[in-house]
Parts: C-alpha cells; sequence; structure tokens
C-alpha cells in the first residue's frame, strides 16, 4: 500500500508546541486559528482518500462546527474524545476542559508538576493569556513545561501521543 500524506490541524499556537514537544513533524502541523477553520480544512478535503487529516481541537461548548457532528466517537480517557468520520481518513481529538489550557494545567497537576515553577499561573485565566500569545513558540520554559509533563508520563500526554503517533508512524512520507 502507498504511503499517505498526513496533516495534522490545530488551533493555536500552544497546540503546535503540544505537537511538536510529544515529537510530531512540524512539516505536517499546521496552526488553523480555531475549530471552525479545522473543520473547513477537513471538509474540503474529505474526498482526498489518500490524505490522513487530524485534527486537534478543544472541546468548546458554543462554537462546534457541523461537520464535527459527522465524527464518531472511539475512546475518551484523560478529558480526550478521540473521534473519527465514517468512510474516511479523518480523525478529530478534541482536548476537553473545555479549552487547552485546562486541560495542559490538569495534566501537570497529574504528575504533581507546578506551572509556577516554569514561570507561570496556575489560575486558568493568567495561564491562559500567556499561551494565547504567538509568542509562545518560541517560550523555552513553556517548552520545558510541557516536556516535563510528558517525561514524567502524564497518562493524558502518553494516550494523545499514542493516537496520534498510530495514525502517522506507518503512514508518514518521508520528502
Amino acid at each position: 500500500m502507498p504511503k499517505q500524506d498526513i496533516q495534522v490541524c490545530c488551533e493555536g499556537h500552544a497546540d503546535k508546541v503540544l505537537l511538536k514537544v510529544l515529537e510530531i513533524p512540524e512539516r505536517i502541523i499546521s496552526v488553523s486559528g480555531n475549530n471552525s477553520a479545522i473543520a473547513r480544512t477537513m471538509e474540503r478535503q474529505v474526498k482526498n482518500f489518500h490524505k490522513i487529516i487530524i485534527g486537534l481541537t478543544d472541546k468548546d461548548k458554543k462554537n462546534i462546527p457541523l461537520y464535527f457532528k459527522e465524527f464518531e466517537l472511539n475512546d475518551n480517557p484523560d478529558n480526550i474524545f478521540f473521534c473519527k468520520k465514517h468512510n474516511s481518513n479523518q480523525y478529530l481529538i478534541y482536548l476537553c476542559c473545555p479549552a487547552i489550557e485546562r486541560w495542559l494545567l490538569d495534566s501537570a497537576k497529574s504528575v504533581n508538576i507546578k506551572p509556577e515553577d516554569y514561570g507561570f499561573s496556575s489560575k486558568i485565566k493568567e495561564f491562559v493569556k500567556d499561551t494565547k500569545s504567538i509568542t509562545i513558540e518560541k517560550n523555552q520554559n513553556f517548552y520545558n513545561f510541557l516536556k516535563e509533563i510528558k517525561r514524567k508520563k502524564a497518562s493524558s500526554f502518553v494516550f494523545l501521543e499514542k493516537i496520534i503517533k498510530s495514525k502517522i508512524t506507518n503512514n508518514l512520507i518521508i520528502n
């Protein structure tokens, strides 16, 4: 079987850093801005059966694109909803709480990591403010914070890495 092209679409720059920490190749990551843009990207490419698309978003209670309602839940551990669109190579991963920032703080707490040790607040509003900036991609403290969560094997990180890598490992086209 020929190898398939792969794209991982995420909402923001904090999501991109998370994916990079999980060792997802940067060249297959695209930042879309919001879940509606992820849905549009996926919907435009639904007939491209040669392409695997993974959407990574948070469980937004207010703005769930209609396209996402076509996905069926496969698994749901550690506040991660892993869904698949029937008869396609499209997957949707919701990190819920409802936002990625709450998911990250909960993941850190599960392995006794304090965000304050990395220059971040454990208060959600302040943490969100810090992570919404495009400069978060260049923030070494944020990278180190996420790397430590991964190193300590937070179950949420282990599961997320496992499901994404299971979809890309045997299908990645090497350019």
